[in-house]
């Protein structure tokens, strides 16, 4: 059974804080705690925006002490991971991939998640879903239905491609 949800972002209070003090153990609950609050909005979310979510909470840069601070975070909260076409995803550690079946879709009025932010599991249920609820249909059609789902109110060439090759 295929569910289709709401897409939300983490809304989360900024922290600001210093690198050094990003990078010291008294914060590591603290950031522990705020990477998994993303993660429970948002799993499974592609990385590198994982990575910019975290950075922007607490208004720290990647350097290398803060990226392998992130790097320890992630290794704490237990993510799983995925990858495709050289892209990771981040899962929370209760969720599995192989058996992922839901869409979070967008209304098209509010912030849509970039084509490519969208892993492939997700993508192939949206696919499923559209054919579950509407039964067989060509695929131009199949196409620019899953976009609908995904909150894209025209079609482009980067969500056709997305859906087509790269995401299934």
């Amino acid at each position: 059974e295929y569910a289709l949800c709401d897409y939300t972002i983490a809304d989360l209070p900024t922290d600001k804080m210093t690198s050094a003090n990003f990078a010291s153990s008294k914060n590591s609950k603290l950031i522990q705690e705020r990477a998994l609050y993303i993660l429970q909005a948002e799993a499974p979310i592609q990385k590198e925006l994982l990575v910019r979510r975290i950075l922007n909470v607490f208004g720290v840069s990647g350097t290398k002490t803060v990226n392998e601070t992130i790097e320890k975070t992630l290794k704490a909260v237990k993510t799983k991971t995925t990858k495709q076409s050289g892209i990771i995803y981040c899962w929370l550690r209760d969720q599995d991939p192989n058996i992922y079946r839901i869409i979070r879709g967008g209304d098209s009025s509010k912030k849509s998640r970039i084509v490519t932010e969208i892993c492939q599991q997700e993508m192939k249920s949206a696919i499923c879903y559209v054919l579950q609820e509407k039964g067989a249909m060509d695929k131009s059609t199949l196409l620019k239905e899953v976009s609908r789902i995904l909150g894209y109110q025209r079609m482009t060439e980067t969500i056709s491609s997305s859906i087509e090759t790269g995401q299934i």
